[in-house]
């Protein structure tokens, strides 16, 4: 059974749970103005993979171990965060943005790095499942592995055909801006 925490957002692991939460808050037809960092934790997805600096090319994804939050052209905001292989953690219109950090220069923002996705619609959110269970099904001991259905992913469709992938892996949450056929857009 999902979970409401202090901070308002919701802790959750059943497939009916998480759809009930999209269809609720209603995200189709919501265009995306800005995508924010609740900590500057993260990093490039491939940035070992980064040979030469001067003609830098990387994917459009990050890891991180907290919550990113869309933030829509209409004001609403979508908090979102794979608690890394475990439950998810959604809040809509919840983000206290006072406690989001303020860029200063010293890394890149992720508006420029997921530059493709704003000003785009989505249009549908699709839920992945696994028959595999969760290795972490706690989160600050409220044990969602009662809930366990396998969604391990949720996509964010976009009109371009693109998409928004947010899944866990071992304690990362991912956050990728994917073309069509699944790889990675790249910057």
């Amino acid at each position: 059974m999902k979970q409401r925490l202090e901070d308002g957002r919701w802790i959750m692991a059943a497939y009916e749970d998480i759809k009930g939460f999209f269809q609720e808050n209603n995200l189709i037809g919501k265009t995306i103005k800005d995508i924010l960092p609740k900590a500057l934790d993260y990093m490039i997805q491939n940035l070992e993979d980064i040979e030469n600096i001067e003609e830098l090319n990387a994917f459009s994804g990050i890891q991180t171990d907290v919550a990113l939050c869309i933030v829509f052209e209409d004001t609403d905001s979508l908090e979102i965060e794979f608690s890394g292989d475990g439950p998810v953690l959604l809040g809509f219109n919840t983000a206290d943005f006072h406690k989001y950090p303020q860029y200063t220069g010293e890394c890149y923002t992720l508006k420029m790095l997921f530059g493709g996705c704003i000003g785009k619609k989505i249009i549908d959110i699709i839920f992945e499942k696994s028959e595999n269970k969760m290795l972490f099904p706690c989160y600050y001991e409220i044990d969602m592995s009662g809930d366990d259905d396998g969604v391990k992913e949720i996509r964010l469709q976009l009109e371009d055909r693109t998409y928004l992938k947010a899944s866990g892996c071992i304690d990362w949450f991912y956050f990728e801006h994917c073309m069509e056929n699944g790889e990675a857009v790249d910057i």
